[in-house]
Formats: C-alpha cells, sequence, structure tokens
C-alpha cells in the first residue's frame, strides 16, 4: 500500500509540472526570473534580457509597449535620480571567456512623454572591468571616479563613483542608441584583460527610461548587425 502511494504521489507531481510547463512557452521559460543567473560570453558577444533578475523599486516590470524582446522590459517608474547613481541597482553576472575590448548596447526607449531627450537614460557601472569609458573616434573620456587607463578626461555631463549616464536620443522608438557624455555621444566600451565573472550594473535616473535588453560584444569579432540582431537568443 506504501508504495502505491508514493507512485500516486509522484504521478500527481508529474502531472502538475508538465501542466505548468506546457502552459509556458519557451521564451517564457527561459526568461524565468533568476538573480543568481550567470550569461555566458560565446563568441565575442554576451545578450541579456534585463527582465532575467527581479525588478528593485522604482523599476516596473511591464509589456504595454510593443516591440520588446524576451517577455517584458522595466522602466524607470520611480523618482528621478539625476546626480544620485545606485538607487535600485539591477545587477547580472557576466562570464568572460574570450579577453578583450567589448562595446557596450542596450535596447531602450523614451517611454513617457514626446521629448527625445527626455526620460531618455539611466545610469551604468561594470565592477570588475579593468577599463570602462566612453570613446568616439580618438576621444576618450571616463565617469567621475572610474579607471583612467587611456585617458583622464571625465565625460561631460552628471558621473560619480563609476557610474556613467547612458542615454538614447533622435527616437521615440525602440532603438540601440546607447550614447554617453552630454553633446558628444560617445559609444560605450569595458576591457577585460581576463577570462572571469564580471558585474554589470544598472540603477535608475530618469522616470520613463525603458530598457529591453543588453548586449556586449567585441568588434573584432561580431559586427554591429549581428550584436543588434533582435532574434539573438539570450546568453545562458
Amino acid at each position: 500500500m506504501k508504495n502505491f502511494q508514493h507512485l500516486r504521489k509522484v504521478l500527481m507531481g508529474s502531472a502538475i509540472l508538465c501542466t505548468l510547463f506546457t502552459s509556458c512557452s519557451e521564451d517564457e521559460l527561459a526568461n524565468l526570473k533568476d538573480s543568481d543567473a550567470v550569461f555566458q560570453e560565446q563568441e565575442g558577444m554576451i545578450v541579456v534580457e534585463v527582465e532575467t533578475t527581479p525588478a528593485e523599486e522604482g523599476w516596473t516590470e511591464n509589456t504595454a509597449t510593443a516591440g520588446f524582446t524576451g517577455t517584458s522590459y522595466y522602466q524607470n517608474s520611480g523618482d528621478a535620480q539625476m546626480n544620485n547613481p545606485g538607487e535600485s541597482i539591477l545587477e547580472y553576472s557576466v562570464q568572460i571567456n574570450t579577453p578583450g575590448t567589448y562595446r557596450f548596447i542596450w535596447h531602450n526607449k523614451v517611454n513617457e512623454g514626446d521629448n527625445t531627450t527626455e526620460a531618455n537614460d539611466s545610469w551604468l557601472r561594470i565592477l570588475g572591468a579593468h577599463d570602462f569609458f566612453g570613446k568616439k573616434n580618438a576621444t576618450v573620456k571616463y565617469p567621475k571616479g572610474g579607471t583612467m587607463v587611456q585617458s583622464d578626461k571625465i565625460v561631460n555631463g552628471s558621473s560619480k563613483d563609476g557610474w556613467m549616464k547612458v542615454f538614447c536620443s533622435g527616437t521615440l522608438d525602440w532603438s540601440w542608441a546607447t550614447r554617453t557624455s552630454d553633446h558628444e555621444g560617445l559609444n560605450i566600451y569595458a576591457t577585460f584583460n581576463e577570462a572571469g565573472t564580471y558585474t554589470v550594473q544598472i540603477s535608475r535616473r530618469s522616470t520613463g527610461h525603458a530598457i529591453d535588453r543588453f548586449v556586449l560584444y567585441n568588434e573584432e569579432i561580431v559586427s554591429k548587425e549581428e550584436a543588434e540582431d533582435l532574434s539573438n537568443a539570450e546568453s545562458r
């Protein structure tokens, strides 16, 4: 009798699990919340859906604005933190297997109002990187408190404790526009001299800024078009 009751419980549990997982799409299963996820660099690129980690206070998980990937996006619904980076930090562990310099881009949107220069930025910091900077042609600049490797010049506008203000501009649509340094629009890079696990941090700045996913890619291995392909799967 005991063996029969045990078998019955096992079968019931299996039925429940089957019901749970068959009710989810592959994308939904891939994007279940996991604050301990480690995203693996593969062939020079890492793709991360921001909603993989649980939302911190002030970030709202949303699906109202079409054009996002994965299951949702996060939007700053709290107070603006214009000169106060480090509020409500979203953290992501990324495993770099191929050392080198990687460009950082995110799929983001002005999702409040109709001004392309407002509700358009959040704070970004990459812990452990051997270099973290903005660059355009010969111009290289750093956030205040950052690692001064190539230049002692500081980005224009607000920065603090190694945090960069990262913004989009020119459109109200979802875009890959990812820039730093006011009135210059520098691209963003991080150098990893050694294979290992590093931490990408995002914190709230402008109310209404929405972020869908981000990508780190080595420009010597991966093209811009490949990195911006929305069909790329998350790197797990």
